[in-house]
């Protein structure tokens, strides 16, 4: 057989391994157009958000992830192998995330998916060797068989259970007046701060949408145009703040929409401030009753660069248009046993250019590639990430010869792998995110907001102040509420008169989950108070602001004074407003007997009366100082659900503490107290050891009475805002 012959029957073995060596965590800026192979790893933050004047709270939240592979070349792609890490803290029970295909090709009969430790042995070994094991995360690796030209894969999941994950951005709200009165123009003034709680940098804009005019059941006079309206766009410490219509309002880069986005880096926050919304409220609409009305809706925008829950694309493998060539040639002037060896590699793809990571050439004496090579004629190389060689498409790479002796006419055989250039033109890319784009169909991050409209409730504030030790005072404030309806949140104050020194230690609040913000304490040891107030008027050192929870109506339970042994008989109203009277003996500071049953600390009562069918009651606080010598209070609140606040609260609440006076100080000065001091309808001051003086709050709302002391106050707690954030 003569060199030609031999040369044109050797087989032609055409390989192909086109691996995408996606480096883990990579990101980039979305391009225009995409690249040619582009897989997307988002997740979209959906949340709903309360805000009611003082606080934001977290209703729900769940985070949805998209995974997309889409073949944007005008060629098709085959045998596609995608691995995400996942996060496996957040796996709860299960092994991987709740995967589902969104989308995919009618040609595709499923798509294949491996789970670490479950089964992915059953990968092929040149893909499992690219996926190694990462410390806290779970492996997933989806095959797609093969996406035809302009053809994606969408899978996607919902994560509810996020065992503790961080919110992405931290909200906080105040508005001020927080409570506005029924038919009367109101300006309101809303602050808004926003926050970066990512560890990488945050995308944000904002988009706020009032009532549209005519929305019935809304809470706006009807018989006013444009209420409620913006007024003023307010001041942003980045960014720029504006008002698009009377309804919308939006904070952005640029002040226009959808205008640039303000980038908050990692624990950086911003500001608007002096937000200004006129309205008019109308009660008719919403029962009469002081409620909650709506305020519209905030929509929050964010942009991040990686996924939220720390998530992430591994390595993507594919097969493309590419071909192989093993070529052996016979050497003329050398002994009839000298071969020669030549690998051609061929791009041939019209889009994707290849960097060449591996090739291999070796000579068998039979037809079996699998046999035992020719001494001498196995040749390999490998090296990556820094490729072998990269071939633009069209092109091609030669690798040889390379001689080795055969006594036979030897099969030549050849094997190259070859990964797809990191490049949005000729390439692949990766596009990770994480957003929020609120939708018509309802999810994003939107922020309910609600002003409070006051009418028809009626709160009593009451100080009892008495000698427990010399030169010391037990002070006890109680607030009520006495109307018919709930009231908004309640704030009331006190101030310790110059010479005397509160002790902290001892203050108390009954039950303490009706405080809304305790700035003393952590949790339910004291001290317990909502602000400490350092510029109070003149003779007094210092004063408390106490921050509560509506306080319900028309049902209240009572407060007494008694010894141990004593009997004292005490009203409590039922839910429907009517009376009981009922004997009440303190035993000691554990436990009170109530028409002759004991009961403790904590323990709940039910009255089987009224509407609805019963009046639930609770023991709030027995004091430790009940025995058959000393005074002590008992307090049995109504408890009651609140649907604004989605919370139980009571009535009445109780604050109590020891205050010392030491030096030349005026005792009578202690006989002062306040009930929200922006809205104090009555107050006095009782000079006389071992009585109560009184404070009432009605739905009126008239600034009358005290005028300095609600300068001292009030200009500290205007600067409150919100304390809560979410």
């Amino acid at each position: 057989m003569n060199k030609e012959s031999i040369l044109q029957s050797l087989p032609t073995l055409v390989l192909l391994l086109i691996a995408l060596l996606l480096i883990v965590g990579s990101t980039a800026a979305r391009a225009s157009p995409d690249a040619p192979l582009s897989i997307y790893y988002t997740e979209y933050v959906n949340a709903t958000l309360t805000a009611d004047t003082h606080y934001v709270h977290i209703v729900s939240w769940n985070i949805a992830g998209n995974l997309t592979v889409a073949n944007l070349a005008p060629e098709p792609v085959y045998d596609i192998y995608v691995a995400v890490y996942q996060n496996s803290t957040l796996l709860g029970s299960s092994t991987y995330f709740p995967w589902r295909v969104a989308e995919k090709p009618a040609y595709l009969a499923s798509i294949y998916c491996y789970v670490q430790g479950v089964n992915d042995t059953s990968l092929p070994s040149y893909v499992l060797d690219k996926v190694p094991s990462e410390a806290g995360y779970t492996y997933i690796v989806f095959h797609i068989v093969v996406l035809q030209p302009g053809d994606r894969v969408v899978l996607n999941y919902t994560i509810t259970d996020l065992q503790g994950l961080r919110f992405p951005i931290k909200i906080s709200e105040s508005v001020l007046p927080d409570k506005i009165l029924d038919g009367v123009p109101t300006v309101m003034n809303v602050n808004i701060t926003v926050a970066n709680s990512l560890d990488q940098d945050l995308n944000v804009k904002l988009r706020k949408i009032l009532p549209a005019d005519g929305t019935p059941d809304d809470g706006w006079s009807n018989a006013v145009t444009n209420n409620p309206e913006f007024i003023a766009a307010g001041t942003a410490s980045t960014g720029v703040a504006a008002i698009g219509t009377a309804k919308t309002w939006w904070w952005t880069g640029d002040g226009a929409w959808p205008g640039t986005w303000v980038t908050l880096t990692v624990g950086a926050s911003a500001s608007i401030t002096g937000i200004q919304i006129n309205g008019t409220a109308d009660a008719a609409e919403v029962g009469g009753a002081t409620t909650l009305i709506t305020l519209g809706t905030l929509e929050v925008y964010i942009n991040a660069s990686q996924p939220i829950t720390g998530s992430h694309l591994g390595s993507v493998q594919a097969i493309g248009q590419a071909s192989i060539e093993a070529k052996k040639s016979q050497e003329a002037a050398a002994p009839g046993y000298a071969w020669n060896e030549t690998l051609t590699f061929c791009d041939t793809s019209g889009t994707f250019s290849y960097e060449v990571y591996n090739r291999t050439l070796w000579a068998t004496a039979d037809a079996n590639p699998s046999g035992t090579p020719i001494t001498g004629s196995r040749q390999s190389e490998y090296s990556a990430p820094t490729p072998l060689a990269t071939l633009a498409p069209g092109t091609c790479m030669a690798w040889g010869p390379f001689e080795f002796n055969s006594t036979v006419v030897p099969w030549v055989w050849g094997y190259a792998a070859a990964g797809i250039v990191k490049d949005e033109v000729n390439g692949w890319w990766l596009y990770n995110a994480t957003e929020s784009f609120p939708t018509a169909s309802g999810s994003g991050l939107l922020l309910s907001e609600q002003v409070w409209l006051v009418k028809g409730y009626l709160l009593k504030v009451e100080k009892e102040v008495y000698n427990s030790t010399p030169n010391s005072l037990s002070i006890t404030v109680t607030i009520w509420n006495i109307g018919d309806v709930d009231s908004p949140y309640a704030s009331a104050y006190d101030l310790v008169p110059s010479g005397f020194t509160a002790d902290e230690t001892t203050m108390h609040v009954y039950p303490y989950s009706q405080l809304a913000v305790d700035n003393g304490a952590a949790g339910p040891t004291a001290p317990d108070f909502t602000q400490k107030v350092t510029n109070p008027m003149d003779g007094y050192s210092y004063g408390y602001v106490w921050e509560f929870y509506p306080i319900p109506a028309p049902a209240r339970g009572f407060k007494a004074l008694l010894r141990g042994g004593e009997t004292a008989t005490v009203t409590v109203t039922l839910s429907d407003g009517s009376t009981r009277q009922w004997s009440v003996q303190g035993v000691d500071g554990t436990s009170v007997l109530i028409n002759g049953t004991t009961y403790n600390e904590g323990d709940s009562l039910t009255v089987a009366a009224g509407t609805p069918a019963e009046t639930n009651f609770t023991i709030t606080w027995i004091e430790d100082t009940i025995d058959a010598q000393h005074k002590g209070h008992i307090v049995v609140s109504a408890k009651s659900y609140n649907a604004d606040t989605a919370r139980y609260v009571y009535n009445p609440v109780v604050v109590h503490y020891v205050s010392s006076g030491t030096g030349n100080y005026n005792a009578s000065k202690v006989f002062i107290v306040g009930v929200d001091p922006r809205h104090v309808l009555y107050a006095i001051s009782v000079f006389q050891p071992n009585t109560t003086i009184t404070a009432y709050l009605s739905n009126n709302e008239v600034l009358l009475a005290l005028p300095t002391l609600l300068l001292g106050v009030a200009a500290a707690l205007s600067r409150r805002g919100s304390d809560e954030e979410a």
